[in-house]
């Protein structure tokens, strides 16, 4: 095997209905991309060759994924145009006449034979929602009537494998326990995507007059100097570059939090948070190839100048960074800690 095809990426393509997971399944990308695996979600979705409809697409990703992962709820999602969905009947199992789109993703998936996970967040069986979605069902956007019989044709006809969810953070943890190819959870280098961040501190920087208004906002009490001090100590956080960088930078600490606690920024909030946790997870996980926690700083700002796009923009890189790590999104706060 050639050493392209040894480090190629694990592709997992993530299925669900936007408003219903849409939050949750971004977090899930973040923890599956701090662990070096693509996960492929909507929102990454771009314009590809040869594919002429948007179930063209989806047929695309599913079948050059590695793995799906299927997230399913009450909500439907709406249907392809029946032209579209015509040219990819063959497709369907015996019995079922249509589909919406995030229900053809699980049926491309069984058809190509990828390894496919399913995690319920609804339990039709019970009328249960375990999970509380970030939009209820619509019955005039969804076709509930068919999604429970989808439901049912998962559970009882095909007694597919699944596991319930009953919070972000106990599906990325149902996930990450599965077994996955070694490579994934111990790759030999860290890979991080940092042209999230690199989106951020360009918005951030030509919308400040956004948010003006908040920036007499109080510091958060993380920033106080005996919680760092320590957390200097438990992260091998020279006092030397605390004082000479980390220090220098907090004046624009106040811009940075008004702009993420503003109401305006929910949804770069929501970046920061699995960009964050991206970073922290990856890192803390190859902790003991960069001694002083310093080098961290170092390497993610070196792969942002590398992409270009933060040409002049040094100082506000680092002040991103040092955020983090004072706001406690980067390095651990207690000894114990775990990644």
């Amino acid at each position: 095997m050639g050493s392209s095809e040894q480090h190629r990426p694990f592709h997992i393509f993530i299925s669900r209905v936007t408003g219903e997971y849409g939050r949750v399944s971004e977090a899930l990308a973040a923890d599956l991309r701090s662990k070096g695996v693509i996960g492929k979600v909507q929102i990454d979705f771009r314009q590809e060759e040869n594919t002429e409809t948007t179930l063209d697409k989806l047929e695309q990703y599913v079948r050059t994924a590695d793995a799906v992962i299927a997230l399913v709820g009450q909500r439907s999602g709406s249907y392809p145009p029946e032209a579209a969905a015509a040219k990819w009947a063959h497709v369907l199992p015996a019995g079922i006449a249509k589909a919406t789109y995030t229900q053809w993703e699980v049926h491309f998936a069984r058809y190509y034979k990828r390894r496919l996970s399913i995690y319920f967040g609804f339990d039709h069986a019970k009328a249960t929602a375990h999970f509380k979605p970030e939009h209820p069902a619509d019955p005039t956007a969804d076709d509930l009537p068919g999604q429970e019989a989808y439901a049912v044709w998962l559970t009882k006809t095909q007694g597919v494998d699944r596991d319930y969810f009953t919070s972000e953070h106990h599906l990325c943890r149902l996930v990450l326990k599965e077994t996955w190819p070694v490579e994934i959870m111990s790759g030999p280098a860290v890979v991080i995507h940092p042209q999230d961040l690199e989106k951020l501190i360009l918005f951030f920087d030509s919308n400040v007059d956004l948010f003006a208004e908040l920036t007499t906002a109080t510091n958060d009490p993380e920033f106080a100097a005996p919680a760092l001090k320590a957390k200097n100590e438990i992260n091998n956080l020279s006092e030397e570059y605390f004082q000479s960088s980390v220090v220098d930078d907090m004046p624009q600490f106040k811009a940075i939090r008004a702009f993420l606690i503003n109401p305006r920024n929910q949804e770069w909030r929501k970046r920061y948070t699995n960009i964050a946790r991206q970073f922290k997870n990856k890192y803390e996980a190859h902790r003991n190839e960069f001694g002083a926690f310093e080098k961290i700083f170092d390497d993610i700002f070196d792969r942002l100048q590398a992409r270009g796009a933060l040409a002049g923009q040094d100082a506000l890189i680092y002040a991103f960074l040092h955020y983090m790590y004072c706001h406690c999104d980067l390095g651990r706060r207690t000894p114990e800690e775990k990644p």
